[in-house]
Parts: C-alpha cells; sequence; structure tokens
C-alpha cells in the first residue's frame, strides 16, 4: 500500500514533534521521530511509505497538497498537534476529498481525548491511541477492525473503542528498523536544528516510557506510554544503531538519544569495562 505519514503546513516555524508544540522563537525542530519508527516498520512491512514534515520543510498548504496529489497515497496517516488540531483535521480532509483515500489520526495529542479529536471531522472515523505503528500496520493489511487493538473508530456516531494493546517489549522493539536510515531517505537533515544539539544532529529513540512517569507536565507519559513502564531497545541494537550512524553520516555532528530513565548506559559502561 502507498503510505503518506503527514505532520501537516501550520505557521512558520511551528514544531509538534517534541513532547509539546509550540511556534518556535530560535527555529527549534526535532525530528518527527514517532512518525518515523512508523514509517521505518510500515517499510519493513513490504509498503511504499512517504514522510511528509511539512512545518520542518517550510512547506504551506498550497504546496503540501500538490506533494501528496501527485504521490496519490491509499493511507494518511496524520499526527496531529494541539495548538493545530483544527488546522490538521481540515487540512486532512481537503486532501480525502482530493485524493480519494483513506485517513486514520495518530499521535500523542490526539490521544489525549480520542472522542474530542474525532467529533471535529466528519470524514476522518479513524484514531489510533497510544503506540501505533501495529495499528497502522494492520490496517494498511486490511485487517477488520474489530481485531485491531488501541484503534478507536466512529460507527454512526457511536464511538467504538478496542482492546488496548500491550507496549512493545524489547524484543519487539529491536525488530523495528533504525530510524536514522529511514530519515536520510526522507528528510533533509539541514531542516533540524536545537540549541542543545550540535548541528547537524540526527535523533534516535532507544526506550519508551518513563520509570518515574509521574510528572503532571509530561505529555508522553500521559498519552503515548502510560505510567511508570519504560521498556527499550537491547544495548546491542542501540550499539549497532550507534555505528550504523557514524558510518553512514558523515555530515552529522551531533547524535541526540531520547531517552528517560534509561538503565542501558549503566550496561555500555560495563560492557566497555569488559
Amino acid at each position: 500500500m502507498r503510505i503518506i505519514l503527514l505532520s501537516p503546513p501550520y505557521l512558520p516555524e511551528y514544531m509538534r514533534n517534541a513532547r509539546c508544540d509550540f511556534v518556535s522563537l530560535s527555529a527549534t525542530q526535532w525530528y518527527p521521530i514517532l512518525l518515523g519508527y512508523c514509517g521505518a516498520y510500515l517499510e519493513y512491512e513490504g509498503h511504499t511509505v512517504k514522510l511528509i514534515d511539512a512545518p520542518a520543510a517550510g512547506l504551506n498548504h498550497d504546496q503540501t497538497k500538490i506533494i501528496v496529489e501527485e504521490w496519490c497515497p491509499s493511507l494518511i496517516v496524520l499526527y496531529t498537534g494541539r495548538m493545530s488540531e483544527d488546522n490538521d483535521i481540515e487540512f486532512a480532509e481537503s486532501l480525502i476529498e482530493s485524493v480519494k483515500c483513506d485517513c486514520v489520526i495518530v499521535g500523542p495529542y490526539a490521544s489525549i481525548d480520542p472522542k474530542s479529536t474525532l467529533s471535529k471531522s466528519k470524514i476522518i472515523n479513524k484514531l489510533i491511541a497510544g503506540e501505533f505503528e501495529y495499528p497502522v500496520g494492520e490496517l494498511a493489511s486490511g485487517n477488520k477492525f474489530a481485531d485491531i487493538k488501541n484503534l478507536i473508530c466512529r460507527d454512526n456516531d457511536i464511538l467504538i473503542n478496542n482492546p488496548t494493546r500491550e507496549y512493545l517489549n524489547t524484543e519487539q522493539l529491536d525488530e523495528i528498523p533504525f530510524v536514522s536510515k529511514f530519515f536520510k531517505k526522507q528528510l533533509d537533515e539541514n531542516w533540524y536544528k536545537t540549541p542543545s544539539e550540535y548541528y547537524p544532529f540526527t535523533d534516535i529513540l532507544t526506550g519508551r516510557g518513563c520509570k518515574y512517569g509521574r510528572c503532571t507536565y509530561c505529555l508522553w507519559v500521559h498519552t503515548y506510554i502510560k505510567g511508570q513502564t519504560y521498556n527499550t531497545r537491547s544495548i546491542h541494537n542501540v550499539l549497532e544503531l550507534y555505528f550504523q550512524i557514524l558510518l553512514s553520516n558523515s555530515i552529522i555532528l551531533g547524535l541526540c538519544f531520547c531517552l528517560q530513565t534509561a538503565p542501558w548506559p549503566n550496561h555500555l559502561c560495563a560492557l566497555r569495562q569488559g
């Protein structure tokens, strides 16, 4: 299936890819890390995927629409923001009417109140709460809606909440291809910068959740991986990714490990000493 992963256009310098969304005064842009892992997984499953990060690429609504129409997807995976939610849904509806494709909403912001998010659209009737690689893959493969965990869908104004999927474990996370390879094919590293990292940099997510998991201000521990759960890739998988980035990205000067309370830095030190 041809699938577009879409972070829609909104305001100049708008950024929805972190654990808060804002219009950046410093031109900060983080990688669309969750969409990236979803795209890497979908390619692994045999689908043809295009990632459009419109804010980072500086694309406006008309430019983005042209790209989508020319690419002609069968499915749009829509990553919405908090500030931009009305804009995102309205724009996706215009794409659905133009391209005649299906659409599903994903991401932590949409997981805050799925009922409210879905109520804003008369066309889009599907939303995935929490982790979305496997559910999007099952949707793209034609699985019955009732069999797709984490899927929330609307049928004649009745909201149907499917059972919640168990969080991906270490073995499952290790099976998802490295996001750095996917980003290198799909994005321009020069679009992404933040004052805390050398420029240009790349971003990887080595674990999901947080062992503390109590911070009231953290979006992800209340919507994506809830509570005191922290699941990581294996240390050997992280090391393989690290060396792959060193060998294949000659222009990259910084590598950001997105982690909260990961145990594997201790494991890395132990391996180095051993």
